[in-house]
């Protein structure tokens, strides 16, 4: 597939998404990189920064990986990346929590990992749930 078809396609996503999800007053700028480009991007499809006071959303794409993905898995990843912006309220408290605790570097780095993964699981859940929601609303329409 075209490189510049995949983009427009994951944009499309995103604004469709953004719609059914009402995140329609945020702002959301993609990028796609390689993993040379953005080492942040090793071992993940998607990365998500969420800069919730001021309505912005910035997601970054794996490059090789949104091309290989089919259309139903690569709508899960821009699905589950934008949920993650129901989330940052929690995920800064937990952080604060975390900073201010006397606890060692290690087990705040084990925490936060802990934390992150159970975030994760939770949005993986919910994608499940509006994607199925999307598909009933789709076939009533």
């Amino acid at each position: 597939m075209d490189g510049e078809k995949r983009k427009r396609e994951i944009r499309d996503m995103i604004r469709d998404y953004k719609k059914l999800l009402d995140l329609r007053e945020y702002r959301t700028t993609s990028r796609f990189k390689t993993t040379h480009e953005d080492n942040d991007l090793r071992g993940c499809y998607a990365l998500v920064d969420v800069d919730n006071p001021n309505k912005k959303i910035y997601l970054r794409f794996n490059r090789w990986d949104s091309m290989k993905m089919g259309k139903k898995e690569l709508r899960k990843v821009v699905l589950h990346e934008l949920l993650h912006s129901f989330f940052w309220e929690l995920s800064d408290l937990f952080n604060y929590s975390i900073d201010k605790g006397k606890i060692t570097d290690r087990q705040k780095e084990l925490l936060k990992e802990k934390y992150e993964n159970i975030e994760n699981r939770k949005i993986d859940q919910l994608t499940k749930v509006v994607i199925k929601l999307d598909k009933l609303e789709s076939r009533l329409r």
